[in-house]
């Protein structure tokens, strides 16, 4: 069942897992350790002693779906904020300090919910713990008005990246065109980016305060750990965080379609057509979605599936297909979908998946291919969980979704229990006959491989002019041994930061070169169009005290001895807290290009 899995994880090993027999039963079980601290963040505890490296994993009960109309994009927008900086960590520490530990991290926002997770060696975890505690009770005073334009800019720009790829639309067209107006999955994950440029400090800490709090998250620590001094660290960083209160679930909203609703879409950057049909389906957990899973992949699956011989072997109107049940907290879909070779018309598709599913009609269901995708089924759980990472967020996403750290192993007899009947009944009800979204992407100027009576979609992309830029070039002469610091990709049209970019050159030997120079930045933006500014370069009236400055401070900084791999929270901190500020050298502004 397709249940908020945003991660893969495809190795074949099972580690840190035991198993339980009863008779001729053989069930894999994950031990753990699971309770509530006073404040209502719930821990789970979970010692696999297999490596010597400890994984931590957050899971935050708010994803898109807890957004309102005209209010989008939140949820995604804090995934990157929360990495920038909080009250005891300035900006980017973050990453500095998991890199210096040699550990992991990342993060990820789905419709429904919010992770951060992390690995390190085992002596790193109160480091860890610390971090992700003071994230979790003192960030929000860090947000800015400053703050929050720039991460907009780069929340915007990373929308665009994935917009303007080929079938890039796909996925929002389905869910704006098959969930109704104002559903909470009518809008899609990063948001719209109206909407984040209207947000004020306020309406982002109002979210804030509502959603990320300690009794609506799951902390899940995973690895090899000592569980007392672990309990110790969890109560010292995290029990002393407030409870803001734990807000309403999310009710279970499935839809329905009274008729079939047929949408095309003019896609400049294929080359080829796509047809995708959306039925209405169920919510995670729901009874009917197992054997759902079990439909999809009897239909679509493999070379033996009927869509496949149809549409891949016989007519040859795909190089492949796909067709998959997606279940999500308060709705789900059933959607198929066929990147076409070129020229091949979508009418010819639909009408081949018709003929598919007449097929498997008339041929029914070989109990030995049901039981073949039910032990897939088992093993992607199991693959799921071979490693302390990948057991870190599955425990934290089941014990927040599922209400158990062990969800995932449960559902498992779920899966067992579907009969052919099952899968024919799921089908008689979901998809035979059903009204269905039918999306027909097509080329530029080939409006004619649309599926009949498809009526053109309205999608609303921010404007170009809105944009920030993406990358930014430096373009004028230097001296050889200053190309390199100068080469570099500015982040946006910041003088401050262009100031910096040019401070690292002096240690190339271009310092004196530039004083009389222009800065040309050729900017390429998302869709591959470019614009030039030219900007004059001039050095501070004060240069020379501030070049013996800087150099004194930088010369300074260079020799003291970094601390060593294995050096404590203290020295890290104190080495960090030696690095001098660099003084501006240069003013930037721009001009009329000559």
């Amino acid at each position: 069942m397709k249940k908020l899995s945003l991660f893969p994880f495809l190795t074949l090993t099972v580690f840190g897992m035991s198993s339980c027999a009863s008779g001729t039963d053989d069930r894999a079980s994950l031990e753990y350790e699971k309770y509530r601290l006073p404040n209502g963040l719930e821990v789970v505890l979970h010692q696999d002693t297999s490596d010597p490296v400890v994984s931590v994993a957050i899971q935050y009960h708010v994803g898109s779906n807890r957004e309102k109309p005209g209010k989008t994009g939140f949820a995604h927008f804090f995934e990157h904020m929360l990495f920038q900086r909080s009250e005891n960590l300035p900006r980017n520490a973050f990453f500095q300090k998991i890199d210096a530990l040699g550990g992991t991290f990342n993060g990820g926002t789905s419709n429904d919910g919010t992770v951060y997770f992390e690995t390190v060696p085992r002596d790193a975890l109160e480091k860890v713990l610390w971090m992700e505690s003071d994230r979790m009770g003192y960030f929000i005073n860090t947000v800015t008005e400053g703050g929050l334009k720039r991460e907009i800019d780069v929340v915007s720009n990373e929308k665009r990246q994935g917009e303007n790829v080929p079938y890039g639309l796909a996925w929002d067209l389905t869910f704006k065109n098959l969930f109704p107006q104002g559903h909470p999955y009518s809008w899609t994950v990063i948001g719209e980016i109206p909407d984040l440029r209207s947000a004020t400090v306020d309406d982002v800490k109002e979210f804030y305060d509502k959603y990320y709090t300690t009794s609506n998250a799951t902390l899940v620590v995973a690895g090899d750990f000592d569980k007392a001094e672990a309990k110790k660290l969890i109560e010292k960083y995290f029990g002393e965080i407030p409870d803001r209160g734990k807000p309403e679930a999310p009710q279970v909203q499935n839809v329905t379609l009274d008729s079939t609703k047929k949408i095309s879409y003019e896609d400049v950057f294929c080359n080829a057509p796509m047809l995708l049909l959306a039925y209405p389906g169920v919510e995670t957990y729901n009874e009917d979605g197992y054997a759902l899973d079990f439909l999809t992949n009897l239909l679509a699956g493999d070379k033996k599936s009927p869509l496949y011989k149809v549409l891949v072997e016989e007519r040859k109107l795909a190089p492949e297909v796909e067709m998959f049940s997606y279940q999500l907290e308060v709705a789900g879909l059933v959607v198929f979908d066929a990147k076409t070779f070129p020229g091949v018309k979508l009418d010819d598709v639909q009408a081949a998946f018709d003929e598919a599913l007449a097929r498997f009609e008339k041929e029914g269901i070989d109990p030995k291919d049901l039981e073949r995708y039910k032990n897939q089924e088992e093993t992607r759980t199991y693959n799921r969980l071979t490693s302390t990472n990948g057991k870190a967020i599955s425990m934290a996403r089941d014990n927040v979704f599922g209400g158990a750290p062990d969800r995932s192993l449960r559902e498992l007899d779920k899966y067992r229990e579907v009969t052919v009947d099952d899968v024919m009944r799921v089908y008689e009800k979901y998809v035979k006959g059903r009204p269905f979204l039918s999306v027909s992407i097509y080329p530029e100027g080939q409006s004619a491989l649309a599926v009949t009576g498809s009526v053109p979609a309205q999608v609303e992309q921010e404007s170009i002019d809105d944009q920030r830029i993406v990358e930014i070039y430096i373009g004028f002469p230097l001296p050889e041994e200053g190309k390199e610091a100068y080469e570099l990709a500015l982040a946006g049209k910041n003088s401050l930061e262009a100031s910096r970019q040019l401070n690292t050159a002096i240690e190339k030997g271009a310092a004196r070169e530039i004083s009389t120079s222009r800065l040309k930045l050729t900017a390429t933006f998302a869709d591959g169009s470019m614009q030039t500014k030219t900007y004059r370069i001039a050095p501070v009236p004060d240069f020379d005290e501030r070049y013996e400055a800087y150099s004194d401070a930088r010369a300074a900084f260079q020799s003291i001895e970094p601390p060593s791999s294995d050096a404590s929270q203290q020295e890290i901190d104190d080495y960090l807290g030696k690095m001098p500020q660099m003084p501006k050298l240069y003013t930037i502004e721009e001009v009329d290009e000559e």
